[in-house]
């Protein structure tokens, strides 16, 4: 109790419901809580790739990072799988590209995060005993664009009507995918051709 009354800062492990417990006395008497994604991208100097959405973050990530490497880059992979973004970061300051795995706990108290590139993949109704409704389980998981600069990404699957929106929660440049349909801006799949706009990419 005592360490939690002189505690300057606190860094919950995400699973952890802030302000709960120990972290809960520590904020009483005046800590700063800190998300653990904020704490390392105050010293992450890299470009950032983040995935979050309900399924199939790590799938993606791990494709991503295939896909760095197969361009002759360096990647760390990180986030919400074995390896925390702080300690890649501690681990491999000069990756040329860090891939993040990032869950909505993890976003749900960052100030300052963002990434050059975001995608939510989709929201479906999950972990609502903590975020409490499907609304504010989005609105954690649009943190992810939120503190984008207009020369950042923000992409989101135009086939899921809950996450297809939620570009409009920051400034990043809007982009999206689709297995059924063109999309304005990003890839879209027609029978077995990846195509942007008129033109077969793949």
């Amino acid at each position: 109790a005592v360490a939690c009354e002189r505690a300057e800062g606190v860094i919950p492990c995400p699973g952890v419901v802030p302000g709960s417990g120990p972290i809960g006395d520590a904020i009483a008497h005046g800590a700063e809580l800190v998300s653990e994604l904020d704490f390392a991208f105050s010293f992450c100097s890299r470009p950032i790739i983040a995935v979050t959405g309900t399924n199939g973050k790590t799938t993606t990530t791990e494709l991503i990072a295939a896909m760095v490497r197969a361009c002759g880059c360096s990647v760390a992979l990180a986030g919400n799988n074995a390896c925390p973004f702080s300690e890649a970061v501690m681990e491999s300051p000069q990756a040329d590209y860090f891939v993040l795995e990032i869950s909505s706990y993890q976003l749900e108290t960052t100030l300052h995060f963002h990434p050059k590139v975001g995608a939510i993949l989709n929201v479906t109704p999950d972990h609502l005993a903590r975020h409490t409704t499907i609304e504010q389980y989005a609105a954690t998981k649009a943190k992810l664009f939120a503190r984008q600069a207009k020369d950042e990404f923000s992409i989101v699957n135009a086939d899921d009507p809950v996450s297809a929106p939620l570009t409009d929660a920051g400034r990043g440049r809007a982009l999206s995918f689709s297995l059924a349909r063109a999309v304005p801006a990003g890839l879209w799949v027609e029978g077995e051709v990846i195509r942007e706009g008129d033109v077969e990419v793949a």
